[in-house]
């Protein structure tokens, strides 16, 4: 696995190239670093647990939150990051001594949006395999 700034071109490759109708990436609400997936920018350890998470944030708060996104790479008031700051606190380790990704790689244009479950798992046969291999 490799470090938040040194992903595989490879893999950034595969996430840009993937763009099923009916969704946005994250060039599109301009997040579009070297990584496969802002959540990387903190958590992207080389030695820790792995975690994969759902997709859960759509493009309009995306935009509405870019410049925290751009620089930490999660929504720290959403209930699934409340959640986990409950469980890296119990543990003693916190974002940094994780690796997370996605299993879907795109945005949905609303928050209320469904996304069908083949969406999500060709996104992640796509993308996420490839990227946490170790």
């Amino acid at each position: 696995m490799l470090g938040k700034s040194f992903a595989s071109k490879h893999i950034i490759k595969l996430r840009r190239e993937f763009s099923p109708p009916n969704y946005s990436s994250i060039k599109n609400v301009n997040l579009n670093g070297e990584y496969v997936t802002p959540l990387r920018i903190t958590a992207h350890s080389r030695t820790g647990p792995c975690l994969v998470a759902h997709h859960r944030i759509d493009a309009p708060t995306a935009i509405k939150h870019h410049d925290f996104l751009a620089e930490h790479g999660y929504s720290p008031g959403i209930t699934f990051n409340k959640v986990l700051k409950l469980a890296f606190d119990r543990l003693n380790i916190c974002r940094e001594d994780t690796y997370m990704t996605r299993a879907f790689h795109l945005l949905p244009k609303k928050r209320s949006d469904n996304i069908p479950v083949r969406d999500v798992r060709k996104s992640f046969e796509a993308i996420t395999p490839h990227e946490i291999k170790r």
